[in-house]
Parts: C-alpha cells; sequence; structure tokens
C-alpha cells in the first residue's frame, strides 16, 4: 500500500513538470494595435525617390498627391498591396487609402519608366513553420521523469525484496 502511494506520487510528478513545461515555454499570442508600413516611391524627378516609410495604424487612412512638373507629367499610382480606395482613384492627382497590409505605393510620370521592383531579399527572409523547442523540452522533461520513475520502482523493488 506504501509503495502503490510512492509510485503514484511520482507518477503525478512527472506529469505536473511536463505540464509545467508545455505552460512555461508556450509562446503568448500578439496582442496590441496592428500597423501597416507604406513606402512611398515617386518618379518626379525622372528617377525613384523613395520618400521615408509611414506606418499607419489598422483602420487610419493615408493621402497622396501626385502633380505635374516642367519636365514629366503626371501619369497615375501603381500600388503594390492590399488596401481599398477611400478618395480618388488610381489615374487621379490625388489618392486617399486605406491600407490592409504593408504597400508600396509609386506615383508614376509619363516619359518615365519605373526600374524594376526588387522585394527580394536573398536569404534574409523570416523562418516560417512550426517551432520544435516547446516539443523537445516537454519530451526531454518527460523522459526525465521516466527514468527517475524507474529507478524509484527498482528502489521500491530492492527494499520490498
Amino acid at each position: 500500500d506504501d509503495t502503490m502511494k510512492k509510485v503514484i506520487s511520482v507518477m503525478l510528478t512527472v506529469l505536473l513538470l511536463a505540464g509545467l513545461t508545455v505552460t512555461v515555454c508556450a509562446e503568448p499570442s500578439p496582442t496590441g494595435e496592428v500597423y501597416h508600413t507604406v513606402e512611398y516611391i515617386t518618379y518626379e524627378t525622372g528617377e525613384a525617390v523613395s520618400n521615408p516609410v509611414i506606418t499607419v495604424e489598422d483602420g487610419e487612412t493615408v493621402t497622396f498627391n501626385g502633380s505635374d512638373n516642367e519636365k514629366f507629367t503626371f501619369a497615375g499610382f501603381t500600388i503594390q498591396g492590399q488596401y481599398e480606395i477611400v478618395s480618388g482613384s488610381l489615374e487621379g492627382p490625388s489618392i486617399t487609402i486605406r491600407p490592409l497590409g504593408d504597400l508600396v505605393v509609386t506615383a508614376n510620370y509619363n516619359g518615365v519608366t519605373p526600374a524594376p521592383s526588387n522585394n527580394d531579399n536573398g536569404n534574409q527572409s523570416p523562418n516560417t513553420g512550426y517551432d520544435f523547442t516547446v516539443l523537445e523540452i516537454a519530451a526531454l522533461v518527460l523522459l526525465v521523469g521516466l527514468a527517475g520513475f524507474s529507478v524509484a520502482v527498482k528502489r521500491l523493488q530492492k527494499s520490498k525484496g
């Protein structure tokens, strides 16, 4: 009867350690406000000019204006990414949009050929997929617990017999 209590207490300790490992190592869900980045590129000088990246809170709007100059005539906007047009149009001199994700907005001008977009970051892309670290730690704790359990059972059997 005393032996059974010891075995059960060791088993419950192993379960407790395994449960704590999973809850301690789990990453919390992201919370807080969502922001989108908007890069604005204009060709009004004949060459690409990238303005500082704008950070827009989710649900907010941003307005862009294109105008003719001495050399080039404004031809419209090109937008890469998901967005909603609030006012204006892609062909007009002004557009107000609501970003639904990260965007690249380009102001195009007649007589200027935009350089090809190079959105490839080479080998700098983020890691994707499941992180097995939590699973590895839980398996290690479980193995250590099982080893301790087997040692406890063997000692109990030796003390009995």
